[in-house]
């Protein structure tokens, strides 16, 4: 994967069960990360530069609306997530 990742510019990665340490590597080869996972490890996904984390079971309608607000510059998160990261209690 990282020979394919050094020789194209990729604009978004679709990913089930990436770490943030991925994440993070990611980051320097591809545009916009979108991550299955977890809700419990959004918010260090996020941190880590995700564009998007969505549940596993999420639809393809919902997938296709975090890729294309994800290029749009636009990040889509949990609400608990957010909640969280903004420091408001729920």
């Amino acid at each position: 994967m990282q020979r394919l990742l050094d020789r194209r510019s990729i604009d978004v990665v679709l990913a089930d069960g990436l770490g943030v340490e991925d994440v993070a590597a990611l980051g320097d080869h591809a545009a916009h990360v979108v991550v299955l996972a977890d809700e419990s490890d959004a918010a260090d996904l996020v941190l880590a530069g995700a564009a998007a984390v969505l549940p596993r079971d999420a639809s393809a309608e919902t997938i296709e609306a975090a890729i294309a607000l994800a290029g749009q510059g636009l990040q889509l998160l949990p609400d608990l997530t957010l909640r969280a990261l903004a420091g408001v209690e729920t």
